[in-house]
């Protein structure tokens, strides 16, 4: 059984998982009659609100990774695309997941989660277009047009991933490998 935590499924799968969760029509509709989105979104903004709350005390157990990586992460290293080494892969990780509680646009931080393994290959920027839900009127692509150092507010960064999380685009490049009964 595989175990991905901290988006390595994002970065070492042949497939990348794009989703930050799984909201598929089946589980919106286990939820009905109830709106699943709008029940979510609330939920949602408010872990944001008490995870930035309790930043300086996420910060500092995050620094415990840097010193104690997860020996996953340290396997990981192997199969990334660059040559990096694990102390730098960890606290790449690291950033990443602090910059989540900052409030950076989700699709960007996905975008950069990415690029290690796919920038330059044919389908890179159809994999860009995909994270950003271009082509279509997704929130995430209109919040882009946000100055890119302005943080998210919860609710704003709520809807993006939720919108992830919904698209059917993104639900359906999902990796083959991936067994959700295990």
């Amino acid at each position: 059984m595989h175990r991905y935590a901290f988006d390595t499924a994002v970065q070492i799968l042949p497939v990348p998982e794009l989703v930050p969760f799984r909201l598929t029509q089946t589980l919106q509709g286990a939820l009905l009659p109830h709106d699943a989105i709008h029940i979510l979104t609330v939920l949602i903004e408010a872990s944001l609100r008490s995870l930035r709350a309790g930043a300086v005390v996420l910060q500092g157990i995050m620094e415990v990774f840097c010193r104690e990586p997860v020996s996953d992460w340290a396997a990981e290293v192997g199969r990334l695309r660059t040559h990096v080494d694990a102390s730098t892969h960890v606290q790449t990780k690291v950033a990443w997941s602090l910059q989540k509680l900052a409030g950076r646009h989700p699709a960007a931080i996905m975008e950069d989660e990415l690029a290690p393994q796919h920038e330059g290959r044919s389908h890179w920027e159809a994999l860009r277009r995909n994270v950003w839900g271009e082509g279509g009127i997704r929130a995430r692509a209109e919040k882009r047009m946000i100055d890119a150092a302005a943080s998210l507010s919860p609710a704003q960064q709520a809807e993006c991933l939720l919108d992830m999380a919904t698209d059917p685009n993104l639900l359906g490049r999902m990796y083959y490998g991936w067994k959700p009964w295990l």
